[in-house]
């Protein structure tokens, strides 16, 4: 029986599609003494020969147990994967990088800016555009910061908290936004 789950579960976590989903999800749980952390212990030291998998799981000690890979290329992973998404965000938003850093440094200088803020914030960075930029700009929002804010809400770029302030949907996206403006990146077209 015991082979059957392990066999049951090893497929499962096998079977990702190369380009869907990276994790899986399992709860197994049973009777105390039943053989649920064999069961896991098993899988992991199954799952181990497949190149690039790890496991996570959380026992009655609720404390996380790692098994491969290792912890630091587990994290490098997350910050590719972070960097991926905060790079669709800015995509989606087709809004000059210029212009979003503009925002983040307004909210990160003061916490209680407001979407009235944001938008003069925007207006002026969009005024310091080259000519070429500022022109599709113009053309994309029409020469309006608040359509350029709303697309912004839209792709995630920046959120509204309970009391209406502009806030980061992220913190770190912040922080990614700026050292992008810093090292010297300019807005792709």
């Amino acid at each position: 029986m015991r082979g059957e789950e392990i066999g049951r579960i090893a497929r499962a976590a096998e079977s990702a599609p190369p380009d869907g989903p990276k994790g899986r999800t399992f709860l197994i749980q049973g009777a105390p003494g039943s053989g649920k952390t064999a069961l896991i212990a098993e899988l992991c030291r199954r799952l181990e020969v497949v190149p690039g998998t790890g496991v996570m799981y959380f026992s009655a000690r609720r404390r996380p147990i790692w098994t491969a890979p290792p912890l630091n290329d587990a994290i490098a992973i997350g910050h590719r994967q972070r960097d991926e998404y905060y790079e669709d965000r800015l995509a989606a938003s087709r809004t000059p990088l210029e212009i979003v850093a503009a925002l983040h440094r307004l909210m990160a200088a003061d916490s209680g800016a407001r979407e009235s803020d944001a938008c003069r914030a925007i207006g002026s960075a969009a005024r310091q555009l080259d000519p070429v930029t500022r022109k599709e700009w113009d053309t994309r929002f029409d020469a309006q910061p608040g359509k350029c804010f709303e697309s912004l809400l839209r792709a995630g770029i920046v959120s509204l908290d309970s009391m209406y302030r502009c806030t980061s949907p992220v913190p770190s996206f912040s922080r990614y936004i700026l050292r992008q403006v810093r090292n010297g990146r300019h807005w792709r077209r």
